[in-house]
């Protein structure tokens, strides 16, 4: 705008304030700013839990398992590398929280978010409906049946949509390893799922 617009009045139009990154936050965080791993957690609030409900943690303890992983993050926060990628780093502590809990009451999991919309058609009939639901269980049980490596590398390339590389560096181990894995966990599904689907 011209000193003259200035001059007469005209409002001088004030640019948005910046919004930070993800990673700018979990730095201001690790400098002491009160504010930033509130906002760090509303970012990934969101991925997280449904990362955590996806994995099989039971319905009671997803709470638990979602505040051991902030808490986890934070303590952290002074190892994380700026250099790297945020997420992949993230979502290696999730990994690992997860594992710690499944280890803890030995058990093993990974349920698919069973929400019959995703598959059947606007409107479908009581058939398609009972019909889709009977896919998701079926492939809900043949989820559960997978190595645990296959199941953690599947959610985090279906569901959270990393690549290969940053599968990879969560899961600590060898890019090759991972397709691998997804590769026969997809294997198996298609063959266990056909005539479902």
């Amino acid at each position: 705008m011209s000193d003259a617009n200035r001059s007469v009045g005209i409002p001088v139009e004030a640019s948005p304030p910046e919004v930070p990154t993800e990673k700018q936050l979990l730095l201001r965080h690790r400098n002491g700013d009160p504010d930033a791993f509130r906002a760090f957690v509303a970012r990934y609030q969101a991925s997280v839990y449904a990362f955590i409900q996806r994995s099989g943690v039971p319905e009671a303890d997803r709470e638990d398992v979602f505040q051991d992983t902030f808490i986890r993050i934070h303590r952290a926060a002074n190892r994380y590398q700026p250099e790297r990628p945020l997420s992949p780093w993230v979502f290696t502590v999730v990994v690992n929280t997860i594992r710690s809990y499944f280890r803890q009451r030995h058990r093993r999991g990974f349920v698919l978010d069973a929400q019959v919309e995703r598959l059947a058609s606007p409107g479908p009939s009581a058939e398609s409906r009972v019909k889709a639901q009977q896919t998701l269980e079926r492939i809900e049980c043949e989820i559960c049946e997978l190595p645990s490596t296959q199941r953690e590398a599947l959610l985090l390339a279906v569901v959270q949509n990393l690549s290969m590389h940053e599968i990879a560096e969560v899961l600590e181990v060898p890019v090759g390893t991972v397709k691998t894995w997804l590769r026969r966990a997809r294997a198996r599904l298609m063959e266990r799922l056909k005539e479902h689907l």
